[in-house]
């Protein structure tokens, strides 16, 4: 019998907690915290691991580093168009 090659199962955090909270209904602590995408989650990633089987397990989380788009500076040199943006897009030409 041929030796088996470990498995290793990374999983994207943000989007299974998104689809953790939105994918079921409000459930909440005795304090009234909200706990669905904490459950949610872990549902989706002890599910995964029970049909999967990995030898290991990674979770990605990203920083949450502000992006320059969203930064104060970023938006300054922006101009404001008090009418839809077809008339700031018609204005800039």
């Amino acid at each position: 019998m041929a030796d088996r090659r470990p498995l290793l199962m990374l999983i994207d955090g943000p989007s299974l907690v998104y689809r953790g909270y939105f994918a079921l209904p409000p459930l909440t602590m005795s304090d009234g915290t909200l706990v669905n995408a904490v459950f949610g989650f872990l549902q989706i990633v002890l599910r995964g691991m029970q049909d999967v089987k990995p030898d290991f397990a990674i979770v990605s989380f990203d920083v949450g580093k502000p992006t320059p788009s969203t930064r104060p500076a970023g938006r300054a040199c922006r101009t404001t168009c008090a009418a839809s943006s077809r008339s700031c897009a018609r204005s800039r030409r």
